[in-house]
């Protein structure tokens, strides 16, 4: 099992089916150039951590999204 951490991110996985670093332009294999993937992310309130809308979880403090909606701020 590989453990990436929640910093960095996915390959780029080409239409041919080579994975390449996120931030390659061009596929290392065809040479086609790659879609430049904007991944939406959120602020966790509670540690401030940038994670992926699609987390189920706070990837640092693991916040989830129903606790998130109902986290206040103890400085409000």
């Amino acid at each position: 099992m590989c453990f990436r951490p929640p910093n960095v991110s996915k390959p780029t996985r080409c239409s041919c089916g080579t994975l390449n670093p996120p931030s390659a332009p061009k596929c290392r294999k065809c040479g086609a150039p790659l879609a430049a993937a904007e991944i939406e992310t959120f602020t966790c309130p509670r540690c401030g951590t940038q994670s992926p809308v699609t987390a189920a979880a706070c990837g640092n403090c693991g916040l989830t999204a129903e606790e998130a909606a109902a986290y206040k701020n103890p400085e409000d």
